[in-house]
């Protein structure tokens, strides 16, 4: 006796994921291939590029929201999956320290500039002065406790930290 056994191939499944959850423009992604049952590849990055890579990089270049799709063909078929990649910036994050958190009148404070994101920065030292340098120093004149804030402002907004001398 004999009997015909027919192979079904499985259907491909794709999928993939990317390296960094919140893109910023020209940064480089590394998108991370997670399909099954594929045996080629075909990417369209919802920007006019394009890739047969299994697991290409890629960057994009303006802020928005890219559909990015992973066609995948294998012996039992193909298959698709779209996925919304968001770029955009990403707020600054401002903070800064003090190397000298009590001090005399006439002595020279300087302050260390910790932010990310940020591109320009303005320091109010509560007394009056302000600043624009990333790492400013100050010499306080009058005797008190003085709030100093730091604004930081980048592409993606803006952030605000605040610490005190006592002088």
């Amino acid at each position: 006796t004999s009997k015909d056994i027919v192979i079904d191939h499985p259907i491909p499944v794709a999928d993939f994921s990317i390296d960094i959850s919140n893109p910023e423009p020209n940064e480089i992604i590394t998108f991370n291939n997670s399909s099954e049952f594929a045996t080629s590849f075909s990417w369209d990055f919802g920007d006019g590029s394009t890739s047969s890579e299994k697991n290409p990089v890629h960057s994009f270049v303006k802020v928005g929201d890219y559909g990015v799709s992973l066609s995948v063909s294998g012996e039992g078929g193909t298959n698709t999956i779209t996925k919304t990649i968001s770029v955009s910036y990403r707020p600054p994050q401002a903070n800064f320290s003090i190397d000298i958190s009590e001090a005399k009148n006439g002595d020279t404070i300087s302050f260390t500039n910790n932010s990310t994101g940020g591109d320009e920065y303005l320091w109010d030292f509560g007394d009056g002065s302000t600043s624009s340098d990333k790492n400013p120093t100050h010499i306080y004149n009058l005797a008190g406790t003085f709030t100093v804030k730091l604004v930081v402002n980048g592409l993606g907004g803006s952030d605000e930290a605040t610490n005190t001398v006592k002088i």
